[in-house]
């Protein structure tokens, strides 16, 4: 047994003890990767509230961390969509495609779920955030960014909502039920 093999049993143990450091560097890589969010939400008026889309997409991440539910369990990681997220952000890197590195995002903070059906409807959402939706919605409506702003605001806001309300239910609904079993039961 060489150096080498000392080194990788140390980072397999350590992955092992703490997933999570894997998927925290590698939702901050994604993040990173995908800086150009900040530049089309300060400038572009399509896009200009993709940010508070981004941080109510996120509210079951902080939900579950405060109420330290079961969904998100950061000990355990979804690996195949931590590979997935990080795949399509090296894709998006090596293209130039922006829409790629935003995929990696967001298949990077799935990966710390564990993954149900249910959870389509806040993937998803996820395009709520990103610079393809203010896009589409001038598009499909014909709006002029100057005047029509709000509209795509409202409908941002809905979509985004609409999309991360499955989630806090079964995540409440969890939290209630794992709650029902831990506590004592008094006999009369």
């Amino acid at each position: 047994m060489g150096i080498h093999d000392g080194i990788e049993v140390e980072s397999k143990e350590i992955m092992k003890s703490h997933p999570n450091i894997l998927a925290s560097v590698a939702v901050a890589y994604c993040a990173w990767r995908s800086n150009e969010l900040l530049n089309a939400w300060e400038h572009s008026p399509m896009d200009k509230w993709g940010g508070l889309a981004f941080l109510i997409w996120l509210g079951p991440v902080y939900y579950a961390l405060l109420k330290r539910s079961q969904e998100f369990d950061l000990r355990t990681v979804n690996y195949w969509l931590l590979a997935m997220g990080l795949g399509m952000t090296l894709v998006g890197s090596m293209s130039s495609m922006n829409m790629a590195h935003y995929c990696g995002l967001t298949l990077t903070v799935l990966s710390w779920i564990r993954w149900r059906r249910q959870h389509i409807f806040w993937a998803v959402g996820a395009i709520a955030w990103m610079p393809v939706f203010g896009y589409s919605m001038s598009r499909l409506f014909s709006l002029n960014s100057k005047e029509n702003g709000t509209l795509v605001l409202l409908i941002r806001v809905v979509w985004v909502v609409l999309a991360v309300a499955p989630m806090l239910i079964a995540i409440y609904r969890m939290k209630k039920d794992f709650s029902k079993t831990d506590s004592p039961e008094t006999d009369s």
